[in-house]
């Protein structure tokens, strides 16, 4: 098994549930759409409150 899933494996079993809800970041060269930059403070606050 190459070390890179062994390490994404190990990474995943760590953050549990929480991996879904890790906040999303933007920088300068994303494109967001109307619809995704919408959404994102949703994700985000819902992430902190569920895993903190």
């Amino acid at each position: 098994m190459p070390l890179r899933m062994i390490c994404t494996g190990i990474l995943l079993a760590w953050l549990g549930g929480c991996v879904a809800f890790l906040p999303i970041y933007t920088s300068r060269a994303n494109m967001l759409t109307y619809a995704t930059a919408e959404q994102m403070p949703a994700h985000n606050l819902a992430g902190a409150h569920l895993c903190g």
